[in-house]
């Protein structure tokens, strides 16, 4: 993680409140132990996740992985996945990008990720994972559930669940765990270390999906913002080098442009963020005592990096109560939005050193916004 040249200027953003404290428990008690913390942990999932996201749709009836293209080297393959009830399902397709293996029975470290969209993943990034000895596992979002409006409501992961009040984003983290439930069953894997991650969007649902499947042994978004890493109660504000004044969304922002992405309960909650039972602190704080390490660009204002570290600040301080601190970590570069080589790069060095047992890089915990005052007091 390089330390910005940049002088910071905070005199434009908005505190609308202090983060919660996720150590408070639903009865006003706060958590004392590795115990209470897990009885805290599933009152976060009851009330948190619904909220947020909307309801998941439910562990499939229906599953099944059939390869359908294998290259001549083995090293790139196709699987389609059928998923549902047992009435009515549906399918999406999983791309395998593999290491070349010098002999049968190598397990490697795989990469789930759900940016199998156009723009996103280059030949160069897919290479540099595969050379440096992971497994990509790619799978397109849109066809979990579209991310447009307009589209037919029996559509992917609809046409098998139209009855359940789901978000685009709670659907598509349900989309990695189907995925993740298909790589188990596809040889070469080694299920103990899994990553989920993806960008923007993908990003969200890849929180959410490492918050709730204990099978990710990495969680990795990459410049999700607010809805994602972000934070509702920090409102970042600032000129980007056009001079064009540029803020991070709020709820009511993303109503307009994509309301499908937000759970149903989070419309009454527009303009009053900070009346919110939590903020996004609270599933990075779901991943513990998993590793998680985010991604982020100084200049993707629209992405809040200066919200998404107060909430890295927070949950911090739930991976030092349970004696891990040296599985999070929150990585900043400078540029814009996407996803760049040097994203992937930092990932791959943060995930070699969490599976080789090495202690975390200490660039890795150097702090990014040394003057920003900190919203929180737990």
């Amino acid at each position: 993680m390089r330390r910005s040249s940049r002088k910071f200027d905070y005199s434009l953003d908005t505190v609308l409140g202090r983060l919660p404290d996720p150590f408070v428990m639903d009865s006003g008690r706060r958590a004392a132990s590795v115990s209470d913390w897990e009885k805290r942990r599933q009152e976060i999932i009851n009330t948190a996740v619904k909220i947020e996201y909307g309801e998941l749709p439910p562990q499939p009836e229906r599953f099944a992985v059939w390869r359908i293209y294998m290259s001549d080297d083995r090293q790139r393959e196709v699987y389609r996945i059928i998923c549902g009830r047992k009435d009515r399902g549906f399918v999406f397709s999983l791309k395998f990008y593999r290491p070349a293996a010098p002999a049968c029975g190598i397990l490697f470290p795989t990469i789930v990720c759900g940016d199998d969209i156009p723009g996103v993943m280059s030949e160069e990034i897919i290479s540099h994972i595969v050379r440096r000895g992971f497994i990509l596992a790619l799978f397109s979002r849109a066809d979990i559930f579209p991310d447009i409006s307009g589209i037919p409501s029996d559509s992917g992961v609809l046409r098998a669940y139209h009855d359940i009040p789901m978000s685009a984003v709670g659907a598509w983290a349900w989309g990695y765990m189907r995925a993740i439930d298909a790589i188990y069953q596809i040889e070469g894997v080694d299920t103990d270390k899994i990553i989920v991650t993806g960008t923007g969007n993908s990003g969200k649902a890849a929180l959410l999906a490492g918050a709730l499947d204990s099978r990710a042994a990495i969680t990795a978004p990459n410049g999700s913002g607010n809805h994602g890493t972000g934070c509702w109660r920090y409102k970042m504000r600032e000129y980007d080098e056009h001079g064009v004044l540029r803020e991070s969304p709020d709820i009511a922002s993303i109503l307009l442009h994509h309301p499908d992405h937000l759970g149903p309960e989070l419309a009454k909650y527009s303009g009053h963020e900070d009346a919110l039972p939590y903020d996004m602190h609270f599933f990075k704080a779901l991943v513990a005592p998993r590793c998680f390490c985010e991604t982020e660009s100084y200049g993707y204002i629209e992405s809040n990096p200066k919200g998404s570290y107060q909430t890295y600040l927070a949950a911090r301080r739930v991976y030092d109560f349970l004696d891990a601190p040296g599985r999070i970590a929150a990585i900043y570069r400078e540029g814009g939005e996407g996803l760049r080589l040097s994203d992937v790069k930092a990932l791959l060095r943060f995930s070699e050193r969490q599976f080789n047992s090495l202690p975390l890089l200490a660039a890795y915990r150097r702090d990014v916004y040394p003057d920003m005052p900190r919203i929180f007091d737990f």
